[in-house]
């Protein structure tokens, strides 16, 4: 039951507003001060600033990490080591001396955890959090426990992932970073994917959180309702190289899938010299077959031009891998896709260039099948449309189908030549 308001307080009320108006008639610029009080007492630029840098040099210490407990070159640490020297003044601290490889893998993982647990490490997350405050000290323990779980993470030890996973989501709650953001990282280790999935995720996660600090809203979309991630490889793959394959006719009969079958093997062919280059083996009678058919086309032939504009049939041009990815750039991106939109726009040559093309990505899902393998989705899409183009009937197109699903490459090899013969003899009934 409400009590009747004293008529003391009642009268002292009425007293105070009437105050209160008078003063603000004979102080027109009160308002001015009322709205003053609205500014925070803290700079939120430099807060996000300060979140920003602490981020930076936790993640780049945590890939030190990573970096030494791998046993990875002495440059790679040399590098890293210098980065991180250059963020901690951002952080406000001094890195202490960081452990170094032990001669065996779990003793050099042991003095990773130990070093972060109640070593070294421990003691620097303290100064972190007494300096800049608790959001921050959370920001250092996640980027901290992402790299430690590049190391430790294994997908046979579901225990051991679940206990990093309560430290890393205890950390962000900690540090303001959304759940949604974990959500795939945690996914990943509940299911126990694949190392390079994982560590793939953890980059990505890394990257959300960087752009989270910066204000950016554009990654943050709940994970329901964004599309799957993959490799830049993938996409490049299943990016169709021609928009339109024209054609001057429907071609059927024996001669035409024969002469299918003869560019879907110039495109193999084509793929076998560009790594025969990189790798420096013998291939220039090859070479000089593939060019004389482009001559016969009225097509020039393209440089053997990859990564930043390098020729990577050159030796002197970088080490044997650095060349093996311009042979593959060069294949997915550069004077691959070129020679085929050059018969492409030809007439009638629209079957030769989706021949071609798909002789070009047979070749990549064989060679690269450990990554193509986990993203067979959006493969079967374009190997799909590929066949359609070619009018292949729909068993052939899931022999294509089935070369990246073949975990043998000895196997993989006899689909391909399987398959060229296949094409010779069809249009013959």
């Amino acid at each position: 039951m409400l009590r009747p308001v004293s008529p003391y307080l009642a009268l002292f009320l009425s007293f105070f507003l009437l105050a209160h108006e008078r003063m603000k008639a004979q102080n027109p610029n009160l308002q001015t001060y009322y709205a003053a009080l609205e500014k925070p007492f803290y700079d939120v630029e430099a807060c996000r600033s300060l979140d920003r840098a602490v981020w930076a040099y936790g993640w780049n210490l945590g890939l030190l990490t990573a970096l030494t407990c791998s046993n990875a070159k002495d440059s790679l640490i040399r590098s890293q080591t210098q980065k991180v020297r250059q963020l901690e003044r951002g952080a406000g601290v001094s890195t202490p001396q960081l452990f170094r490889w032990k001669g065996k893998k779990v003793a050099t993982y042991a003095t990773a955890v130990i070093y972060f647990s109640r070593g070294p490490g421990f003691n620097l997350g303290r100064e972190i959090t007494k300096k800049n405050g608790y959001r921050a000290g959370g920001l250092f323990e996640l980027a901290i426990k992402s790299g430690l779980l590049m190391v430790l993470y294994s997908k046979k030890s579901v225990g051991g992932n679940t206990h990093l996973f309560n430290a890393i989501q205890r950390s962000a709650s900690v540090a303001g970073i959304p759940r949604r953001l974990l959500a795939p990282l945690e996914k990943c280790l509940k299911e126990g994917a694949p190392y390079n999935e994982t560590k793939n995720t953890l980059f990505s996660f890394g990257a959300d959180v960087r752009d989270f600090l910066r204000g950016k809203e554009t990654r943050l979309r709940p994970v329901a309702k964004t599309k799957q991630k993959f490799p830049a490889m993938v996409r490049d793959l299943t990016t169709p190289y021609l928009k339109t394959y024209p054609q001057a006719k429907d071609p059927k009969g024996k001669a035409a899938y024969r002469f299918r079958a003869s560019m879907f093997k110039f495109g193999i062919d084509l793929s076998l010299v560009s790594f025969g280059l990189a790798e420096g083996k013998e291939v220039s009678t090859q070479l000089k077959r593939l060019k004389a058919v482009s001559k016969i086309f009225g097509v020039p032939f393209p440089p053997f031009v990859g990564t930043l504009g390098k020729p990577f049939d050159d030796p002197k041009q970088g080490k044997k891998l650095q060349r093996t990815l311009g042979a593959t750039t060069f294949l997915l991106k550069g004077g691959g896709p070129q020679l085929i939109r050059a018969m492409g726009d030809k007439k009638g040559l629209g079957h030769a260039a989706a021949a071609v093309e798909l002789g070009v990505k047979s070749f990549l899902v064989s060679r690269y099948q450990n990554i193509f393998a986990k993203h067979t989705a959006p493969l079967d899409q374009e190997f799909e449309r590929l066949g359609k183009e070619l009018r292949l009937p729909a068993r052939t197109i899931v022999q294509f189908q089935n070369i990246y699903r073949e975990q043998d490459a000895t196997k993989r090899a006899g689909i391909v030549i399987g398959l060229i013969a296949k094409l010779k003899q069809m249009g013959t009934k």
